[in-house]
C-alpha cells in the first residue's frame, strides 16, 4: 500500500472519529473508577464499594501529602494494592478488592 493510500485512510478514520465525538456518540476508555451509564453520555462511579473506596482514599491521601509518589509509598508500606485496569472489557484487579475481582 502507498503512503498516499495509508494517508487517505488515516483520515477517513480520523474524520469519522471527529463526527462521531460531534454527534455525542464517541466513548472512550475511562479512569479506573468510572463506569459508563445507561444514558448518553452518562459517567457514574464503580458500583463496587471497594474500588469506590480505594478511590476516596487515593484523593484522601492526596490531599493529606500533596504527592502522587508518596501516596503510592504509603499504599505500599500498608500492603494495599492500587485499583488496576488492563482494557476497558477486563475487571479491575488488586485495591480492597484483593488479587482479582
Amino acid at each position: 500500500m502507498s503512503e498516499a493510500e495509508l494517508y487517505v485512510l488515516r483520515a477517513r478514520l480520523n474524520g469519522g472519529i471527529r463526527n462521531k465525538a460531534a454527534r455525542g456518540e464517541l466513548r472512550r476508555g475511562l479512569p479506573v473508577g468510572l463506569v459508563w451509564g445507561d444514558a448518553d453520555g452518562e459517567v457514574r462511579f464503580h458500583p463496587d464499594e471497594g474500588v469506590k473506596t480505594t478511590i476516596g482514599t487515593i484523593f484522601s491521601r492526596f490531599a493529606e501529602t500533596g504527592s502522587a509518589r508518596r501516596v503510592w509509598l504509603w499504599f505500599r508500606s500498608e500492603g494495599l494494592r492500587l485499583p488496576l485496569r488492563m482494557n476497558q472489557r477486563s475487571q479491575i484487579l488488586g485495591g480492597a478488592m484483593g488479587e482479582a475481582a
